[in-house]
């Protein structure tokens, strides 16, 4: 039970990204050889309260990043946007959720590309950075 696999219980529990990604969602990094598009997630920080000005929010702030990668192909970059679009809307309505055991109650993300490092690089890359935020 913890922030990662709720969070890959939630993008596997809807129907409008696990149609376009299926069970592709790894830790760290894709393997080498595995079918694309794919995503992987790995935490950059976790288990911190936030707080107010005033007082403790009770909720415990992490923060996770999404790699989703797809193959350049001819509607490649196409898909790729309608993975991100679909998971930043995932998390946008997310709100007072439980995915295994964790109790989820909003989630704050942004969207980059991922830069080409070569003209001749043939797979398309999309960073999401999520801030969830859950209650103990």
């Amino acid at each position: 039970m913890s922030v990662e696999t709720a969070i890959v219980a939630m993008i596997t529990a809807s129907g409008a990204v696990s149609a376009l990604v299926g069970d592709r969602i790894y830790p760290n990094i894709i393997p080498e050889g595995e079918d694309l598009p794919a995503i992987a997630y790995h935490e950059i920080w976790g288990s911190s309260t936030g707080y107010t000005n005033s007082a403790t929010t009770l909720f415990t702030t992490t923060r996770l990043q999404l790699t989703i990668m797809n193959e350049k192909g001819t509607t490649g970059y196409d898909d790729l946007l309608e993975i991100r679009d679909a998971i930043i809307t995932l998390c946008r309505t997310t709100r007072n959720a439980t995915y295994d055991g964790v109790v989820i109650d909003h989630i704050e993300s942004t969207s980059m590309d991922q830069p080409n490092l070569e003209p001749a690089t043939t797979i398309y890359g999309k960073i999401i950075n999520l801030t969830i935020y859950t209650k103990e």
